[in-house]
């Protein structure tokens, strides 16, 4: 198998890692994150805003981007993707877990100035990143009662808190080595 979901909290570099793997595998890259933002965009919202917006009527939000994480296999049977929920829509997934200080995180945020996620300062980063991590946990736990911060979902997690998107690559690539993963085998199973 060669279906890898990759999660972890905002600004730990899980779609950097997702990214640097998929290219790595020479497998496609699919980032759910990435279709939050647009919405939120196309709606005039920071992800902050979106993320509210989603708290109240998640059945107008959740319901059409989290089902399309189901599709992915049936167009592709190898992949890597990035995802709040990639582990529990793709249970079969090799799945990874990103974490990060808080507060690292906003610092990260903060200087890449992200149109959605523009703050004042660091420490308007680290209340805005706390209630965003809130919201999404209460979200998630109520439609599916899962706590996508559980780490003991995970097959492997890892802190880039300290360390650069290289070492994270690294060690994640010798995981998935570890399960039998290569560019080889990545590529024979996306060829089915």
């Amino acid at each position: 198998m060669a279906i890898v979901t990759i999660a972890g909290d905002p600004g730990s570099g899980k779609s950097t890692l997702a990214k640097a793997l998929a290219a790595a595998l020479d497998l496609p890259h699919f980032s759910m994150g990435d279709i939050f933002r647009r919405l939120a965009q196309e709606g005039g919202m920071s992800v902050e805003e979106f993320t509210r917006l989603a708290q109240q009527d998640p059945d107008a939000w959740d319901s059409r981007i989290d089902p399309y994480q189901c599709t992915i296999p049936e167009q592709h049977p190898a992949f890597v993707m990035d995802s709040r929920l990639g582990f529990h829509f793709l249970p079969h997934s090799i799945k990874i877990y990103v974490k990060v200080d808080r507060e690292e995180a906003a610092r990260r945020l903060f200087r890449q100035q992200r149109a959605e996620e523009r703050w004042e300062s660091v420490e308007e980063g680290v209340r805005s990143l706390r209630e965003r991590q809130g919201s999404e946990r209460e979200r998630f736990a109520r439609l599916y009662g899962v706590d996508h911060t559980d780490l003991s979902q995970f097959d492997l997690v890892l802190d880039s808190t300290r360390a650069t998107a290289e070492e994270t690559l690294a060690q994640a690539l010798a995981y998935l080595k570890s399960r039998g993963v290569t560019r080889s085998t990545a590529k024979d199973a996306a060829e089915g």
